[in-house]
């Protein structure tokens, strides 16, 4: 009687280590993502940033060059 209560207890503890690893490794993998997908956004707005300089900055240093 005893053995199959220990037995349940150990049963018990390795369900719940197992349930807690799981979701540790569910919400590892969607903060990876989220984090991904922020850095990317990141990425596109400095090379928008970047086009929008380049397309202002072109015609001044084209006249400069010409001059």
């Amino acid at each position: 009687m005893l053995l199959k209560r220990r037995s349940g207890f150990v049963m018990a503890e390795t369900l719940v280590a197992l349930s807690l690893l799981t979701l540790a490794v569910s919400f590892w993998g969607g903060l990876e993502v989220m984090m991904q997908q922020r850095d990317q956004a990141m990425i596109r707005q400095i090379e928008q940033a970047r086009y929008q300089y380049e397309q202002q900055r072109l015609p001044q240093l084209n006249a400069i060059a010409d001059a």
